[in-house]
């Protein structure tokens, strides 16, 4: 626990853990190997819990969870764009860059500094070609998490 994130809790998944740290929302969000030494037992705001129903397959359990995100305004603007994608569809950066009145590379950058993923669901942004590109966590990870909700989807 540090000064910045009160609480931090941890949810194993196919793609590791989901570190997810925050004071009244969430703040930061991590994928790692193995969970973090120092975690909490409380879970304030029920981010756990709407991982491990996402994971399950209630793909907009994450949507209601509050989030306190720095950034710049812009930033806010992208991430919030980026958080309005469906679960199981993607966008291109330049759609996103269209409906912001932007570039796509001003999109990428801000998309890049994305401190929740997975919560602001950047890996459902696209290269123009409809590629994967650019995925802090590894472009497994972002495969995973397509075909997880494409996935669930389907069954429906």
């Amino acid at each position: 626990m540090s000064w910045l994130f009160p609480w931090t809790i941890s949810v194993p998944s196919p793609i590791g853990h989901i570190v997810i740290q925050g004071q009244s929302g969430i703040q930061r969000v991590a994928f790692a190997d193995a969970p973090p030494e120092a975690q909490d037992d409380a879970d304030p705001i029920g981010a756990g819990d709407a991982v491990r129903r996402y994971l399950a397959g209630e793909l907009r359990a994450l949507d209601a969870i509050e989030l306190q995100l720095e950034g710049t305004a812009y930033q806010q603007r992208v991430w919030q764009a980026v958080r309005g994608i469906p679960p199981g569809d993607t966008r291109t950066y330049g759609d996103i860059a269209e409906s912001l009145h932007s570039v796509a590379r001003a999109v990428g950058r801000a998309n890049a500094t994305n401190p929740a993923p997975l919560f602001v669901p950047c890996h459902r942004v696209v290269g123009g070609s409809g590629d994967l590109t650019g995925y802090a966590f590894g472009l497994e990870r972002k495969r995973w998490l397509l075909e997880h909700e494409s996935r669930e989807l389907d069954l429906f």
